[in-house]
């Protein structure tokens, strides 16, 4: 998707929580997401889990390209319902 409307995001994995972390992400990244996935969760959740975050780092890898410029040090601090994340 190369409209990059942070409020543009759309995610469907049929793991709820899944789709609540990677949305999470995203509004906090302040970036557009649009994934539906359809793995074979009757077996369990983790290739789904695995092949969508994948799929991300590999946008992210590509959206970066050389990631000149970029600083890998930061604070970040996300909250989902009564979970509280810093890192």
């Amino acid at each position: 998707n190369n409209n990059n409307n942070p409020e543009d995001i759309h995610v469907q994995t049929g793991i709820p929580m899944l789709d609540q972390f990677v949305t999470v992400l995203c509004q906090s990244a302040q970036i557009s997401c649009r994934i539906n996935c359809q793995g074979d969760l009757w077996v369990d959740d983790h290739h789904t889990t695995e092949d969508v975050s994948i799929a991300i780092g590999q946008c992210l890898t590509e959206a970066l390209g050389t990631k000149a410029g970029l600083n890998r040090m930061g604070v970040a601090r996300a909250q989902v319902g009564t979970a509280l994340v810093e890192v």
